[in-house]
């Protein structure tokens, strides 16, 4: 038996219902605001007191679920509450109150997984039509498979709605309004029609500034002067007002727009379409209904006496994850107090961030700042400067991230705008002297990109996208910088006139090295140099990871390395690459183990993947300072062998089998 037909056999008289049973009469409905409140995981009520007749009713209605109760006949975790005059509505977090004798067109339930975004209709008067039994159901079409792709076909979805409270509210837009009426729609994010928009008419430059485009709205920030000039519970709200619309009979719209308190996910939108007469009454209980909204949550207050102490946090999780992702320590260089400070930084600066090495270290000044903005976060911006230098004018480059009163991310981040034509340091420079013969580079070769680097729209690129040689197909360097770094696999490959070179890329400490191809002319000029890497002696976790891995087994080959006070973990694997196999497995196989210098996982530096000798057995002691002995080029990797799974759609060649073996540092003794 369901709860719905529970509930309705307990609105039937019982066989055993008592003679002296009232009547059930409840109070009398009122078009005052605060009737009805409802929130996600639960339901409020608010009234006045309760009549004596009322009191006899509910008592002895509680006596007859008691006896329902012992009997096993009822059971109280699947009851709904039968004095709440509306059903449980799941609303994400936000809470709303309206007049409890309005009509509630739909609520979207708290187990709803349609992902639809209409959350909440009411209307003073019932709006006809628009049932879930009347706008019916629809189902996606099934994706299709298209090469190795799967998307859904786009004649079959254009234009549709399939989230049934999403179909609701676009019956309700059709619907014409009655006299007096105010209808009323609480949506996160507006709800759209795939492949359209909108189901209603939706401006983004209302909103989002003028230059505003349909997407624009996830990642915006409110600023003063902009019309978010109002607080809802404590976050920012706007309400634009508009004299016309599409639903049949409207006079007026008003639209409220507040900022959810994570401050980054969609808006939310409470948007109430009035019709006459008296609308000043209307905008009035509109306004009341718009001020109610409260949530669940809202952002810590920010705290002057602590600020320091979050911005030093939250510029050292920018910087860790930098230094892991892209292999950069670039923002090192920012004070983690608002300042200035002096550096030399040796990072390319692209459009998005830093990422590859330069050919020249340049002298720059690093700068932050710190604000707070509306939506109750602290705004970090750091910013790089420089004066002219060879080849490059002055100018600054910079990024700013949010974060909220405890140094945690909050909001977005992202770079600064910068003017068009804006040579970054590093990206440009003299361009090599014209070749007197072919340019020969050894297997194991450390190279180094030249000015102005290995660019899409140059010759050898453009020559194999018009041609694709079948061993190199797509897996090409994209526009290698000046300065950038490759480790030299095998080659070379002659296509089209030009030499092309496997070469090993490292992006990060997180992610496994990449092999791509790249030319190593561009018929008249070489495109790269023959480098010797910087081999520290005594080398420290930090220094090993600073090189490429290719280089490591240059500088140091099979000699055995001392690490002091190295600290190792074992990884979680958060992909597949456990299934990749291979003899001998200890060796082959990719390794989880890590090992980071004295800071640990905690500091800022990324790690050094490692083996375990099989002498020590298959682990050794974690999370601890330990002396470690290893070495590069084990002589296991001669025979290495490895196997990714079929379902890759690759296969590693032998050369790269072998670099991926030599460079693995094998832990032969712990202290």
């Amino acid at each position: 038996m369901t709860t719905f037909e529970i509930e309705r056999r307990l609105r039937l008289p019982a066989p055993d219902e008592p003679t002296f049973l009232p009547e059930l009469i409840l109070p009398s409905t009122t078009a005052a605001l605060g009737g009805v409140r409802i929130r996600a995981r639960g339901l409020g009520q608010r009234g006045g007191l309760l009549s004596p007749r009322l009191v006899l009713a509910v008592l002895a209605l509680l006596a007859a679920m008691v006896s329902a109760i012992a009997t096993g006949a009822l059971r109280l975790d699947r009851l709904p509450n039968p004095f709440d005059s509306v059903s449980d509505f799941g609303a994400r977090g936000l809470a709303i109150e309206y007049p409890d004798d309005w009509h509630v067109v739909t609520a979207m339930s708290p187990f709803n997984d349609q992902g639809s975004w209409t959350t909440l209709i009411v209307s003073n008067k019932s709006v006809e039509g628009c049932a879930p039994e009347d706008v019916g159901t629809a189902t996606p079409p099934a994706p299709v498979q298209s090469g190795d792709v799967w998307v859904s076909p786009a004649d079959d979805q254009t234009g549709a709605i399939y989230a049934l409270e999403d179909r609701i509210y676009a019956c309700v837009v059709e619907a014409p309004m009655q006299p007096g009426e105010i209808r009323l729609v609480v949506t996160k994010g507006f709800p759209q029609r795939i492949a359209v928009g909108p189901i209603e008419p939706f401006d983004p430059t209302d909103w989002f500034g003028p230059d505003a485009g349909p997407g624009d709205g996830l990642g915006y920030v409110p600023r003063e002067g902009e019309g978010w000039d109002q607080r809802i519970d404590g976050m920012p709200a706007k309400l634009v007002i508009e004299t016309t619309s599409v639903v049949p009979g409207a006079d007026e719209v008003l639209t409220w727009g507040i900022f959810p308190p994570d401050g980054f996910s969609d808006l939310w939108f409470i948007r109430a379409t009035l019709r006459g007469p008296d609308l000043e009454s209307l905008r009035a209980e509109a306004h009341a209904i718009a001020r109610s909204v409260r949530f669940d949550t809202h952002p810590t207050p920010l705290d002057e006496t602590t600020r320091d102490v979050a911005l030093g946090r939250a510029i050292d999780a920018l910087d860790r994850e930098t230094r892991l992702w892209q292999g950069s320590d670039l923002y090192g260089c920012f004070p983690r107090t608002p300042g200035a400070a002096e550096a030399t930084i040796d990072d390319l600066l692209h459009d998005y961030g830093p990422n590859g090495r330069i050919a020249e270290p340049v002298p720059v000044t690093c700068t932050t700042t710190v604000a707070r903005n509306l939506l109750e976060q602290w705004v970090a911006t750091l910013v790089i400067s420089w004066e002219a230098g060879k080849g490059y004018a002055a100018g600054q480059w910079g990024s700013y991230i949010m974060f909220d009163a405890d140094g945690d991310p909050a909001g977005s981040s992202g770079v600064l705008e910068r003017p068009g034509g804006f040579a970054y340091p590093g990206s440009v420079g003299e361009l090599p002297a014209p070749l007197d013969g072919p340019l020969e580079i050894p297997i194991g070769s450390i190279v180094e990109v030249l000015p102005p680097g290995i660019l899409q729209t140059g010759a050898p690129t453009q020559a194999m996208y018009a041609d694709p040689h079948p061993t190199i197909g797509e897996g090409i360097a994209i526009d290698a910088q000046p300065g950038a770094r490759y480790g030299v696999v095998s080659g070379p490959i002659s296509h089209a006139g030009y030499d092309w070179y496997q070469v090993e890329w490292q992006n990060g400490t997180s992610y496994p090295s990449e092999f791509l191809w790249i030319p190593s002319t561009d018929g008249v000029r070489p495109l790269v140099r023959i480098i010797e890497p910087d081999c520290p002696d005594d080398p420290s976790v930090l220094e090993l990871i600073s090189l490429e891995p290719l280089e490591r087994v240059h500088c140091y080959g099979d000699r055995d390395i001392t690490l002091d006070g190295a600290i190792a973990i074992l990884a979680a694997d958060e992909g597949d690459l456990g299934s990749v196999e291979g003899e001998p497995g200890w060796l082959a196989k990719y390794s989880l183990w890590r090992l980071y210098g004295p800071d640990g996982p905690d500091g800022l530096d990324g790690p050094l993947p490692i083996a375990i000798d099989p002498s020590l057995g298959d682990s050794i002691r974690t999370g601890t300072p330990i002396r470690v002995i290893g070495h590069f080029d084990d002589p296991a990797s001669a025979t290495c062998r490895r196997t990714v799974p079929a379902e890759w759609g690759w296969q590693e060649s032998p050369e790269i089998q072998l670099v991926r073996c030599r460079e693995l540092f094998v832990v032969t003794s712990v202290e």
